[in-house]
C-alpha cells in the first residue's frame, strides 16, 4: 500500500505534464465553455491557481456536459465531459495511478493500457484459435459503465493507495461522475478507463484461473 504520494500529485511538474497531455488530445469544452485555447492564454497563471485550489483542498469538480450519441436498434449513449480544468486534474491523477495499478493487470487486458491494442488482442485471439481446439465464448458486459460499483472500485483503489488526500480527491471525482445511486462512471471521461480496469481485474484473475481469456473495455472472448 502506497501513501505519500499528495505533493507529487499537486508539483507544478506533474499539472503541467498533465496539461500537455490534456492538450494534444483537444477535446471539446465541457459545462463552462471554457476551451484549450481559453485555457493556454494564460497557462501559467491558470496552473498555479489549480494548484493552490488542490494544495488548499478547495478543488471541487464541475457538473459534466451531457452529450447524447445515437447507438444502434435506435439505442443512445451518453458521454459527459469534463471541464477542461477538470481533465488536467483527472490526467494528473491517472499520471500517479496509472504505475501503481499498472503492475496488477494481467496480460488478457488490452484496452486503454500503454503499448497495448485492439489489434494486439484480435492477434491473440487468431493465435488461441489455430493452436488449440477450443470452444470460444463471446460476452458483452451489458451497460457496464453504468453499473460500476462505486463503493467496490473506491475499496479496490484503496487496497494500493493509502495517501488520505489522495484518496479524498479520488472519491470527490468518482462521485461527482456518478449516474445513478452510488452507480457509474462516465464515458468519455479521462480517468474512467483506468476506473474500469481497476474495476474489472478481479474478473480477469477469475475466468482466466480456469480459462484463457481476452477482454477489451466490457467485450471479452
Amino acid at each position: 500500500m502506497i501513501d505519500n504520494l499528495w505533493n507529487k500529485f499537486i508539483s507544478i511538474e506533474n499539472l503541467k505534464l498533465a496539461w500537455n497531455k490534456v492538450m494534444s488530445n483537444m477535446g471539446s469544452p465541457g459545462i463552462d465553455k471554457f476551451t484549450i485555447n481559453d485555457f493556454q492564454i494564460n497557462i501559467d497563471d491558470n496552473l498555479n491557481i489549480l494548484r493552490k485550489l488542490l494544495e488548499d483542498q478547495n478543488y471541487e469538480p464541475l457538473p459534466l456536459l451531457k452529450i447524447t450519441i445515437p447507438k444502434e436498434n435506435q439505442k443512445e449513449r451518453n458521454i459527459l465531459i469534463s471541464t477542461v480544468r477538470d481533465r488536467i486534474v483527472q490526467t494528473a491523477i491517472l499520471n500517479i495511478l496509472e504505475p501503481i495499478f499498472e503492475k496488477n493487470f494481467l496480460d488478457t487486458s488490452y484496452s486503454y493500457r500503454k503499448g497495448r491494442s485492439a489489434n494486439m488482442a484480435l492477434n491473440k485471439i487468431q493465435k488461441y484459435i489455430k493452436n488449440e481446439n477450443n470452444w470460444i465464448v463471446i460476452g458483452d458486459i451489458e451497460s457496464f459503465f453504468d453499473n460500476v460499483n462505486l463503493e467496490i472500485l473506491f475499496n479496490l483503489i484503496k487496497k494500493e493507495i493509502n495517501d488520505k488526500n489522495l484518496l479524498n480527491l479520488i472519491f470527490k471525482i468518482i462521485k461527482s461522475g456518478e449516474q445513478f445511486n452510488n452507480k457509474g462512471i462516465p464515458q468519455g471521461s479521462v480517468i474512467s478507463p483506468i476506473f474500469a480496469n481497476i474495476y474489472l481485474n478481479e474478473f480477469d484473475k477469475l475466468i482466466y484461473s480456469k480459462y484463457n481469456l481476452i477482454r477489451y473495455v466490457d467485450d471479452f472472448l
